[in-house]
């Protein structure tokens, strides 16, 4: 038997949930990345690092919003490739970036982006924000011993629900004083149900849910509410299910 948490109690699953686990998980499925460019590597060559102001469209599939941006490339080492991105550029700007795609209204979408920061100068903890679909979360970076060869790239995950067939996802800087701001790089928008992360969905992420669901450990970025509600309840176990439906 797996015991899933319940508000006031535990609900029991037996063997026939997990039958249906199996069942569901039969014809695993690879993601597709909804993003295009993540790793911010085609654009003009930037050098260095170059300023990029909006609305400019020269980094492929991003627009520059809200203010200038540093488009990184030998400064310092990426996560993935040769090129990512500063969202603040010169004092005074706290820049951001954005990207349409089409979505299917009711699903979720998980969100993967790197971050780290520019840790020429302070404050030491940068803060970036990411809205999509109406909903937003804030993440932070400590520079704290950090160098261009030691970055210290940190893994995130978030999670939306559409609300409409075109979805507009924007990263922006709210770091305070600005000039010095979030690091950002490889950015994707996937299937929801791919727990686990690794760019499929099959059984292992039905199983990383349970494990998670149960109180144990859970992949970085995640949280067994998987709907949102500030819960974890016999109501994300059922929303997962949907999702995992759903696949791809």
């Amino acid at each position: 038997m797996v015991y899933f948490r319940h508000p006031a109690s535990r609900v029991k699953l037996g063997s026939a949930a997990l039958v249906a686990g199996l069942a569901l998980a039969a014809s695993p499925c690879r993601g597709q990345n909804l993003i295009t460019n993540g790793g911010f590597e085609l654009g003009p060559n930037p050098g260095s690092f170059a300023s990029v102001c909006p609305p400019s469209t020269s980094i492929t599939g991003w627009t520059v919003i809200r203010d200038c941006v540093h488009y990184m490339g030998s400064y310092w080492v990426a996560d993935d490739g040769v090129r990512s991105l500063d969202l603040d550029a010169l004092e005074g700007d706290s820049g951001g970036i954005s990207q349409s795609f089409a979505t299917t209204p009711g699903r979720l979408y998980l969100v993967s982006f790197s971050l780290a920061g520019n840790y020429v100068s302070g404050p030491a903890l940068k803060r970036m924000r990411v809205l999509a679909a109406g909903a937003s979360a804030e993440f932070t970076f400590d520079i704290t011993g950090r160098s261009s060869a030691n970055m210290g790239w940190t893994r995130h995950r978030w999670s939306f629900t559409a609300v409409a067939p075109l979805t507009t996802l924007e990263f922006w800087s709210v770091t305070s004083p600005s000039g010095y701001g979030p690091a950002l790089d490889r950015v994707s928008v996937g299937c929801a149900a791919d727990f686990d992360g690794d760019g499929t969905v099959d059984f292992f992420d039905y199983d990383a849910f349970v494990q998670c669901f149960e109180g144990g450990v859970c992949p970085p970025g995640m949280t067994a509410d998987f709907d949102g509600d500030g819960t974890v309840d016999f109501f994300d176990y059922d929303a997962f299910v949907v999702a995992f439906e759903a696949g791809c």
